[in-house]
C-alpha cells in the first residue's frame, strides 16, 4: 500500500522544492543579513521551530 504516492523517485522536483530549495532560500537569507544579532536570532527561530515540532510530533502525538 502506497501512502504518498506524490513522495518518491518519480517525482525529484518535488523533493527538490519541499527538500532543498527551501533550505538554502533560508541559508542565503540568513547569510546576507546585516548584523550578527539579526542572524542569530533567526537561526534560533528556526531551531525553537524545530524543538516545538519534535515534541508536538514526536513525544506528543508519536508520529515520529
Amino acid at each position: 500500500m502506497v501512502r504518498h504516492p506524490w513522495w518518491n523517485a518519480r517525482t525529484p522536483w518535488l523533493i527538490f522544492l519541499i527538500g532543498y530549495l527551501t533550505f538554502f532560500l533560508a541559508s542565503f537569507w540568513v547569510f546576507d543579513m546585516k548584523s550578527i544579532k539579526k542572524q542569530s536570532t533567526t537561526v534560533s527561530a528556526i531551531l525553537a521551530v524545530d524543538v516545538v515540532s519534535l515534541i508536538l510530533f514526536g513525544a506528543v502525538l508519536g508520529w515520529i
